[in-house]
């Protein structure tokens, strides 16, 4: 049994020593139920000693009056604790969490996160300064407890948290995780910015923390605009007033981990994650299941002053077919299912189902899919600012009413509208001129190339709309390294879906940015527009951003880089009506206060 246990750190402790307690004799349920309570709040290495005393309590039983062995074990407790728990975890304790994916998680080296599925996961192991907060431009607090935002926005003076513990695990000394420190955060940063772990978040932090570049580079040893102030309090100068830095530190890139993972696990970090989060990966089978238990170490505590999480454990098991989770659904078995509108219209009126289950709702979803066109192609006709308005024009958008049933809704513009005021943003104003412009004369032998990675409704529309021009053209579906594709082949049209790291307009006019080399799928080049969106970046004022907003949607849809086609709509969330305290944040559930109101 010890040896189960030191193969698996991350242990339920309350099962485990109610199974190795239960053979002994009845009349010891007193320190039976005592160790089960001593295990819920002791380190996890303090089990082993625990049964060990307990097994040798039973030895001298017979010779030992029952309080006695009481006191003796009590005394114990004190002596490896300290002092007993602030508050008992209350009756909304315990329990397993089920739920169903639809992909199964990948990786989880921070720095490298990409899918949804490695996000969610990565909430639950991993924090950063900051999180998300529920509302667009909201942030709470996590590892940091609070900040100032100085010098217009330059500087960002953040105060850690005491307290804060990384997860028990073999690459700390004797296996226990340590205390948070200052260098853990600094660390992280250099790590974003080391050449040999460079990925996909380090675009986002380039150019913005003074000397992060340097440090890239090799020309500084540290990073000059990351200062510890004390030992509770960290200052990043940045090299203009970004207003979306708070966002970046909420990103999966920004989560702080000890060095120590890196130093043992290496290239393999991805396949052991070490963090300060509140649940701890016990169990990872890529294509069965991923458990995740109570981190007993984590600093939260909910509003009434009870220890956070109150789950015992999570369950994910990934599933590609989405009948068979909604099935598992109804069974009882998964207690977390994404559903699109139109299979909630079809069901949300059976009576059974609002018994049982009830819906959250998050009012609107960030992913962007549009048709892009290569400004690199000089010589083709879709270079031809006329010919990509007349294509627009004449795209037949009822064909993607599928679509819109499966959560989407028609794109007017670039940026989702609720991601700022609208007002005074005239778009296609000259839409019925644009249908009626003079026939667009090319050679004969000049064919659009198009590229998809799927043969979607979209590409279908597209098609028709390009014979209803009699403009001659090849569909090219590459579903493999399909953004590589892009990048060499440089096709005329190409199909492209994306959902921002952050929630903030700035991530989708980056997509149009001449200097995002990465982004930039189309080779856009404005001056105008990277003039006014290099404001925007650092505009504090939110009126004003929001006028240059207004501005950058013109240039877009005057030049028409690309045409926007879909934005997500509302996502629907069913679940059992005994699963209490979910809220969902960025499109992530976070479930420090989730309990399972049932027997």
């Amino acid at each position: 049994m010890y040896k189960e246990i030191l193969k698996t750190p991350n242990i339920n402790c309350k099962n485990f020593c109610l199974k190795k307690f239960v053979k002994y004799s009845t009349q010891f349920c007193f320190i039976s139920h005592f160790f089960i309570l001593v295990a819920k709040y002791s380190e996890i290495a303090r089990v082993f000693k625990l049964l060990k005393i307990l097994e040798l309590l039973c030895l001298v039983s017979k010779k030992l009056p029952l309080l006695t062995i009481s006191i003796l074990t009590i005394f114990f407790f004190l002596s490896c604790n300290n002092k007993l728990p602030d508050k008992i975890y209350n009756e909304k304790s315990g329990g397993t969490f089920k739920w169903f994916i639809t992909d199964p998680v990948e990786q989880l080296n921070p720095i490298n996160i990409l899918y949804s599925s490695d996000m969610v996961a990565a909430s639950l192991i991993f924090e950063g300064l900051v999180g998300y907060g529920q509302k667009v431009n909201e942030f709470v607090p996590l590892i940091a407890e609070s900040w100032q935002i100085l010098d217009n926005g330059k500087r960002y003076l953040f105060n850690i948290r005491k307290g804060v513990k990384f997860h028990n695990n073999p690459c700390f000394k004797n296996g226990l995780g340590r205390d948070l420190v200052l260098d853990d955060i600094v660390k992280t940063f250099e790590r974003i910015a080391d050449p040999k772990n460079e990925g996909p978040f380090w675009p986002l932090f380039s150019k913005k923390i003074l000397g992060i570049d340097e440090f890239h580079s090799g020309k500084l040893k540290t990073i000059s605009g990351i200062r510890k102030i004390n030992n509770t309090q960290i200052e990043f100068t940045l090299t203009k007033p970004f207003v979306t830095f708070l966002s970046l530190l909420a990103t999966p890139g920004a989560y702080i981990t000890p060095f120590e993972a890196w130093d043992v696990y290496k290239e393999q970090i991805g396949s052991h994650p070490v963090g300060t989060g509140p649940f701890r990966l016990a169990v990872w089978n890529p294509v069965e299941e991923m458990i995740f238990v109570r981190n007993e170490s984590y600093w939260g505590k909910t509003n009434e002053g009870n220890r956070q999480p109150l789950l015992d454990e999570i369950i994910i098991k990934p599933h590609s077919n989405p009948l068979i989770i909604y099935s598992e659904l109804i069974k009882g078995e998964n207690f977390l299912h994404y559903m699109n509108p139109s299979n909630l219209k079809k069901i949300e009126k059976a009576k059974e189902f609002n018994e049982q289950f009830k819906i959250y709702k998050i009012d609107n979803g960030l992913s962007f899919r549009f048709f892009g066109f290569s400004f690199n192609r000089k010589l083709s006709p879709i270079s031809n600012v006329n010919l990509r308005q007349l294509i627009k024009h004449n795209l037949d958008k009822k064909l993607l009413m599928n679509d819109v049933e499966e959560n989407f809704v028609f794109a007017n513009s670039v940026v989702p509208g609720f991601l700022y005021d609208r007002q005074g943003l005239i778009l296609n104003k000259n839409s019925e001129q644009n249908k009626t412009n003079p026939e667009i004369t090319y050679s004969t032998t000049q064919r659009l190339e198009i590229l998809s990675s799927i043969h979607s409704e979209d590409i279908k529309m597209l098609e028709k709309a390009l014979n209803k021009l009699n403009i001659k053209h090849k569909v090219n579906i590459l579903p493999n390294k399909y953004y590589q594709e892009i990048t060499e082949r440089e096709p005329d049209i190409f199909r492209v879906s994306m959902t921002p790291v952050y929630p903030d307009p700035e991530e989708y006019f980056n997509l149009f940015y001449s200097k995002n080399h990465e982004l930039n799928l189309m080779h856009y080049k404005n001056s105008e527009f990277d003039e006014i969106f290099e404001e925007s970046m650092f505009e504090q004022n939110p009126e004003k951003r929001t006028k240059l907003f207004i501005k950058l949607e013109q240039i877009l849809n005057n030049d028409l880089p690309c045409i926007p086609l879909t934005h997500e709509a509302e996502r629907y969330y069913a679940f059992p009506k005994f699963v209490k305290g979910l809220i969902i944040k960025n499109s992530i559930p976070d479930f420090r206060n989730v309990w399972l109101d049932k027997p």
